[in-house]
C-alpha cells in the first residue's frame, strides 16, 4: 500500500496518526467533544461544528485494514493508504475501512454521523464492477466485544453513527463474476462527516407561514392559467406579476438558510461532499483465470433445522419451513461450502440431508445438480421412524439418485463420533442395508477415538488409527478430529496408512470445540489468520474433504429478533458462523460473521494452491506456504496479513505467466509429418527449453497402422480430471470446428475417464506404456496417431498438461535417481538433441 496524499490535493490535511486517550478511566476519551489533534490551531473552540464547512479529515481518522484484522473498538489510528486488491474471476476479495472520530460534531450522544459513498470499479476499456452488485459494504458489529457480525449497509442510505473514543470498521467486499474481463479496475471511496438525520430535520412551518405560502402559490396558478389574451402587453404584465409573487415566497423566513448557502442548505450535492470528504483510492487487478465453480475441496457444513423452526416459529413441512431452508441453503452456497441440514437424535445419531424435498421432486435435481455443490447428504429416513414406509421411501430415494450423474457427490452421514462397539455395529448394520440398494454408496463417519470396550489396540491413539479396520467396508469417508492430531503433523501418515484408496476410501477432517488456541479454529476472539489457517492446514495435511458440525447452533429462542446467545459449555462462536438478520434490522437476510468470510478466503486459497501445485508439483506448493511464512504447522502460521499477500501475489504471477507466449489459453497448434524428421528433434528441443525432461514414446512407430497414446493417470494426488486435450488427424468423423471454432481438418476428441483424460478414437484402442506395477509410467502431450499412409497430424496442447507432465517426469527421474539407475531414455534424448 502507498501513503495517500489525495486528501491534500482535495483541499484536506494529510492524516497523522495520534493515539487516542485511554478509555475506561473517568470517562477517558469518551467525553463528548474531546479533541484528538484533529483541530489543532483551530479557532472553532467549543462552538458547534458544522461538518459541511470543515474537512472530514479534521473530524475523524480513516485508514484501511486487511480482512484478517480484528479491528477492535480500541484500535489506534494508522496512516491512510491506497488499497490494492488482486483477484481471479469467480473470487471475492475483502478489506476493511477503520473510522475513529477525533472530535464530536453531533449534539446528541454520538460523536457524529458519517456517509460512505463508493464509485463503481472501472477499467480503462470501460468494463466495470457495480456498487450494490459486485461491491458491497457491511458494518462490523461486535459480538461479546469481538468484531464479528457483518451487518449490510443500505447503498441508498449509507450513513452510520460513530461513538466518541471508539473505532468502527466497514467491511468492503468485491465479488468478481466469472465472465469479468481481466485488467486493472479503479474506484474511489468517499467518507464524509455529515449532519445527523435528527439534527437535519427542520421545525415545521407555522400555521401563518403555511397559509401565506398557500395563498401565494394559489395566486401564481390563477395568473398563469391558460386564457385568451387581448394583447401581448397583458400577457407580459401577468408574467411579471407571477415573478413578483415567487420572489416574495423566496424571502420567507423558512427559506433563510437556503439564501445563506446559495440555495444548497443542508442538501449537499456530490461535488460539495467530495470536496470535504476523505478519499480512499481502491485498485483491483482482475487476473486472467477463473477459480472453478465447483470447489476442489468438499467442505460440508451443518444447518440446524430445529433452530430455524424454533426461532422463526415454523412448523415442520409447511411452505414457510421449506422457504426458510431453501433461503439458508442458497445463501450459504456463496461461501464455497456444501450445506446440509441436520436434526440430532439420541446417542449422537444424526439425520443429515442437503435437500428438504424428495428425490423425485423437481427441486431435488436443481439442488443436487448445482455446480457450486461439491457434495450432498442423502437422508437416512429410518433413523426417525424405522417403519416399512420409511424403508421403502429410502429405497426409492437411492434408486432415483444412483441413476443421476451427480450420484458421485452423494454421501450418508449416519452417526456423529460413535464411542462404543454397539454404535459401531449399528453403523455396520445400516451400511449393509444401504449397500443392498447401491453397492457404491458412500458413508461418512466422524470419530476422535476407537470403540470403547474393544481390544483393537493397546493404546488410545493406536485404537483411533485402527478404526478403518473396524468400519471397512461400511465407511468410505473417514473423518477425524484435528484435535486428536494436536500439533503432531507427523501423525497424519499413521492415519492415512490404514486407508485403502483402491477401495475408494478418503480421509476428511473436522473441528468441533477443539483444537484450541494457538491451533487454527473458528472460535470468537481468535486471530483472523487463525480462522483462515484452518483450510491451510487441511491442504497441507492432504485431507480430501472437511466437515463442520453447525453454522447456526445458538441457544434456543422463540422470536427471530431475540438476542444471540452461544450455547453453554462450548467455546464462544463454536457452531455459529452467521446470525439472523432480524437481530440487527428488519432484514430477513442472514448476517455473515467475519469468520465465515475468512472461511471463504481459505477455500479460495486452496484453489490457488491446487492450481500452483498442478503446474509445479505439490512439493513446490508446500514450499510456497513455508517460504512465504503463511503456514508451517498448526502452531506456526502467519500472525498478520503480509505473508498472505506475498503468497497470493507470487502464485498469481506464476499462474498468469503460463498463459503467456506458447502456453496461452487458446492452446498451441503444431504440425509435422513423417518426412520431416528434424522437426521432431526441434520439437523435443523446444520442450527441453521449457523445462521438460523425460522420454516421448511412439516415435518409432511411424510405419505402424495402430494408435499409440498414453493415459493421463492420477499419481500422488497430483492430477485432476479437467484437462482438455485433443489429438487431430485426417480421416476421423469430428471436425476441428467442434473444439476450436474453425472449420479445418477432421480430428479426434477427448472424454474424461476416472481420474484423468485419454485420447479416444472409436476405431482404435489406446495402449498406455505401463511400468512393472501396471501403472502408466508418465503422461505425454504428444500423441502421434498415424492411420495407414496419412502421417500428417495436429496436436493441441493445454498449459495445464505441461505442468502435469513436468511433475510426473520429475517424479520419475527422482525415483530413478534414488534407485541408482541411469535414465537411458533421457540420455538418448539428450544425445539426439545435441546432434
Amino acid at each position: 500500500m502507498e501513503s495517500d496524499d489525495s486528501n491534500s490535493a482535495a483541499g484536506g490535511k494529510t492524516q497523522i496518526s495520534y493515539v487516542p486517550p485511554v478509555e475506561g478511566v473517568a470517562g477517558g476519551g469518551t467525553s463528548y467533544g474531546w479533541v484528538d489533534g484533529g483541530l489543532q490551531g483551530s479557532s472553532l473552540g467549543n462552538a458547534a461544528i458544522d461538518p459541511t464547512k470543515v474537512q472530514s479529515a479534521d473530524l475523524l481518522h480513516v485508514w484501511s485494514m486487511p480482512s484478517t484484522a480484528n479491528v477492535s473498538q480500541q484500535e489506534a489510528p494508522r496512516p491512510l493508504e491506497h488499497v490494492n486488491l488482486l483477484a481471479a474471476r469467480n473470487e471475492r476479495e475483502s478489506f476493511q475501512i477503520a473510522l475513529r472520530p477525533k472530535v464530536s460534531w453531533a449534539t446528541s450522544g454520538i460523536a457524529g454521523s458519517v456517509k460512505i459513498q463508493c464509485t463503481d470499479l472501472c477499467s480503462s476499456s470501460g468494463d466495470r464492477l457495480v456498487v450494490g452488485q459486485s461491491i458491497t459494504l457491511r458494518r462490523v458489529v461486535p459480538i461479546l466485544g469481538v468484531p464479528d457480525a457483518l451487518v449490510p449497509i443500505d447503498p441508498l442510505n449509507s450513513q452510520i453513527s460513530l461513538l466518541p473514543g471508539e473505532t468502527s470498521a466497514i467491511w468492503v467486499s468485491v465479488n468478481v463474476p466469472c465472465g469479468q474481463q481481466p485488467g486493472l479496475y479503479e474506484s474511489e471511496i468517499f467518507i464524509t462527516a455529515v449532519i445527523t438525520e435528527a439534527e437535519s430535520k427542520r421545525e415545521p412551518l407555522t400555521k401563518s407561514e403555511r397559509y401565506q405560502l398557500y395563498r401565494e402559490l394559489r395566486s401564481c396558478l390563477d395568473i398563469t392559467e391558460p386564457r385568451d389574451y387581448s394583447s401581448s402587453d397583458e400577457m407580459v404584465q401577468r408574467l411579471a406579476s407571477t415573478s413578483t409573487t415567487l420572489r416574495r415566497m423566496l424571502v420567507l423566513p423558512s427559506f433563510q438558510d437556503c439564501q445563506e448557502n446559495n440555495g444548497l442548505g443542508d442538501m449537499m450535492e456530490e461535488d460539495v461532499m467530495n470536496n470535504v470528504a476523505v478519499r480512499l483510492k481502491l485498485s483491483l487487478t482482475v487476473w486472467d483465470f477463473t477459480l472453478p465453480l465447483t470447489p476442489s475441496l468438499p467442505a460440508v457444513f451443518g444447518i440446524s433445522e430445529t433452530v430455524i423452526e424454533d426461532r422463526f416459529c415454523l412448523e415442520h413441512g409447511t411452505k414457510g419451513w421449506y422457504d426458510a431452508l431453501d433461503h439458508h441453503f442458497r445463501w450459504l452456497l456463496q461461501y464455497r461450502i456444501s450445506p446440509f441440514f441436520c436434526r440430532w437424535g439420541d446417542s449422537m445419531r444424526i439425520l443429515a440431508y442437503t435437500c428438504p424435498w424428495p428425490a423425485d421432486h423437481p427441486k431435488a435435481n436443481e439442488y443436487y445438480s448445482d455446480p457450486r455443490l461439491a457434495a450432498y447428504a442423502v437422508p437416512y429416513a429410518p433413523i426417525l421412524s424405522c417403519t416399512d414406509a420409511a424403508k421403502n421411501s429410502l429405497r426409492r430415494e437411492v434408486e432415483i439418485l444412483k441413476s443421476e450423474p451427480h450420484w458421485s457427490k452423494s454421501y450418508f452421514y449416519l452417526w456423529d463420533e460413535p464411542l462404543n462397539v454397539e454404535q459401531y455395529d449399528m453403523i455396520c448394520r445400516i451400511s449393509n442395508e444401504l449397500r443392498s440398494y447401491a453397492s457404491d454408496v458412500r458413508i461418512l463417519t466422524t470419530y476422535y477415538c476407537g470403540p470403547s470396550g474393544s481390544e483393537l489396540a493397546p493404546s488410545t491413539f493406536e485404537a483411533f488409527v485402527k478404526v478403518p479396520n473396524v468400519l471397512r467396508p461400511h465407511t468410505q469417508i473417514f473423518c477425524t478430529s484435528e484435535w486428536v492430531l494436536g500439533t503432531r503433523e507427523d501423525l497424519v501418515k499413521d492415519i492415512v496408512s490404514e486407508l485403502r484408496p483402491d477401495l475408494g476410501e478418503e480421509w476428511w477432517t473436522y473441528v468441533c470445540m477443539g483444537p484450541s488456541d494457538p491451533q487454527p479454529n473458528w472460535h470468537l476472539g481468535m486471530r483472523g489468520t487463525q480462522h483462515r489457517a484452518v483450510m491451510w492446514r487441511v491442504w497441507k495435511e492432504g485431507g480430501t474433504g472437511f466437515l463442520y458440525w453447525g453454522t447456526n447452533c445458538y441457544e434456543k429462542a422463540m422470536t427471530p429478533s431475540a438476542e444471540i446467545c452461544f450455547r453453554r459449555g462450548l467455546p464462544p462462536g463454536d457452531g455459529v458462523l452467521f446470525y439472523p438478520g432480524e437481530v440487527f434490522s428488519s432484514s430477513h437476510e442472514p448476517v455473515a460473521s467475519t469468520r465465515l468470510e475468512r472461511i471463504l478466503s481459505g477455500m479460495q486459497d486452496i484453489e490457488y494452491l491446487k492450481l500452483y501445485s498442478s503446474r509445479y508439483g505439490r512439493e513446490e506448493g508446500l514450499s510456497l506456504l513455508e517460504k512465504t511464512g503463511v503456514y508451517l504447522g498448526p502452531d506456526r502460521y502467519a500472525p498478520d496479513h503480509g505473508p498472505i499477500d506475498m503468497m497470493r501475489g507470487e502464485k498469481k504471477v506464476l499462474l498468469t505467466a503460463q498463459m503467456d507466449g506458447h502456453f496461452h489459453e487458446s492452446m498451441i497448434l503444431m504440425k509435422w509429418n513423417q518426412s520431416c524428421q528434424p522437426s521432431q528433434v526441434a520439437l523435443l528441443n523446444w520442450y527441453k527449453s521449457e523445462g521438460f525432461w523425460g522420454s516421448f514414446m511412439a516415435w518409432n512407430d511411424l510405419d505402424m497402422c495402430k494408435c499409440h497414446s498414453f493415459l493421463l493417470t492420477e499419481r500422488s494426488g497430483l492430477l485432476t480430471p479437467i484437462i482438455p486435450l485433443a489429438i487431430a488427424w485426417h480421416g476421423n468423423t469430428r471436425s476441428r470446428k467442434d473444439l476450436c471454432g474453425e472449420d479445418h481438418e477432421q480430428i479426434g476428441y477427448v472424454r474424461t475417464v476416472g481420474g484423468g483424460c485419454k485420447a479416444w478414437n472409436q476405431e482404435r484402442t489406446d495402449h498406455p506404456t505401463l511400468d512393472q506395477d501396471g501403472r502408466a509410467t508418465f503422461c505425454c502431450i504428444i500423441h502421434p496417431l498415424f492411420i495407414g499412409k496419412c502421417p500428417s497430424i495436429l496436436v493441441l496442447a493445454c498449459p495445464v498438461i505441461r505442468g502435469m507432465l513436468e511433475i510426473l517426469l520429475r517424479e520419475r527421474r527422482i525415483g530413478q535417481e534414488k534407485k541408482g539407475k541411469d535414465d537411458k531414455t533421457n540420455a538418448k534424448l539428450m544425445n539426439g538433441l545435441s546432434s
